[in-house]
């Protein structure tokens, strides 16, 4: 009667691991040919982070479907399964209203960072009272930075167009 060593232990975990294996019949699965592939593409915030706008997202569509030679072989990033372009963040109207009444657009080039303009009369900096607009109206409709994305609607029909 002596303790299990640590092969031992080892040896009977892959014993009933290979055991519970072979208990079970192969999952079942739809052959629908989707989703035999993750989900592929290309997000914005890593290469451009707050610096984005409509002509960025296009360019971007323009270069999943550009062809480059591979191999002696025209192909795009298409042709290889990223089909997606994403717009993380900064579509979306964030407009702080300082307590003073000073309006910062979300477009303004700091406007996660630079409260300047928030100040109080003897020229202190102040957020006290300040606060950022809700992302979406009353309805539930999202408010879209029309400065950086004029025609955010314009913008995804061309995506779908380009395949």
């Amino acid at each position: 009667n002596h303790p299990a060593s640590i092969e031992d232990m080892i040896r009977c975990c892959v014993f009933f691991a290979l055991l519970l294996l072979h208990s079970y019949d192969h999952a079942a699965c739809v052959d629908n040919g989707i989703g035999l592939t993750p989900p592929m593409g290309w997000r914005h915030w890593k290469a451009f982070y707050a610096n984005v706008d409509q002509s960025v997202i296009e360019r971007m569509q323009d270069e999943m479907v550009k062809k480059y030679e591979v191999d002696g072989v025209p192909t795009s990033l298409s042709d290889l399964g990223y089909i997606y372009v994403g717009l993380d963040d900064h579509w979306q109207n964030c407009t702080r209203i300082c307590a003073n009444g000073t309006v910062i657009p979300s477009w303004y080039k700091h406007n996660d960072f630079d409260y300047q303009s928030c100040t109080n009369p003897d020229g202190a900096t102040n957020n006290t009272g300040s606060f950022v607009q809700p992302w979406h109206e009353a309805d539930g409709t999202p408010r879209i930075d029309t400065h950086r994305f004029p025609d955010l609607k314009r913008m995804n029909m061309r995506a779908h167009r380009l395949g």
